[in-house]
C-alpha cells in the first residue's frame, strides 16, 4: 500500500503537462544500461491526485514500448 511502500529514488524523468485521456512519454534510456530487473515509480507534484487505467481497459490502458538500438 502507499503507507507502507518503499521510498522513491531520484527522478529519471519528467512528462511535463498532460491532459485526461492522454498518451504521456517518458524516456528512461540513461537509466536501462544493459541486461537485468529495473523498477520505475510514479510521482506527481500536481494537487490533483493520477488514475492510471488497468489492463483491461482497451484503448487506454497502460502501454510499454521498448525500443532496442
Amino acid at each position: 500500500t502507499y503507507n507502507n511502500a518503499p521510498a522513491l529514488g531520484s527522478t529519471l524523468s519528467a512528462s511535463g503537462p498532460f491532459t485526461a485521456s492522454s498518451w504521456v512519454t517518458v524516456d528512461v534510456t540513461g537509466y536501462v544500461t544493459g541486461e537485468g530487473t529495473f523498477n520505475f515509480g510514479l510521482n506527481t507534484i500536481a494537487d490533483k491526485p493520477v488514475n492510471l487505467a488497468a489492463r483491461e481497459a482497451g484503448a487506454l490502458a497502460p502501454l510499454l514500448i521498448i525500443q532496442f538500438q
